[in-house]
């Protein structure tokens, strides 16, 4: 369980991270 837990961690981190870099990117190409 404990792994699973650090799993789904690790993904909802990444998609943060993801959505924290497409903003950026928006924020630049203006």
């Amino acid at each position: 369980m404990r792994g699973m837990n650090s799993w789904k961690d690790l993904q909802g981190r990444s998609a943060d991270i993801f959505m924290l870099n497409s903003m950026l990117e928006q924020m630049r190409c203006r």
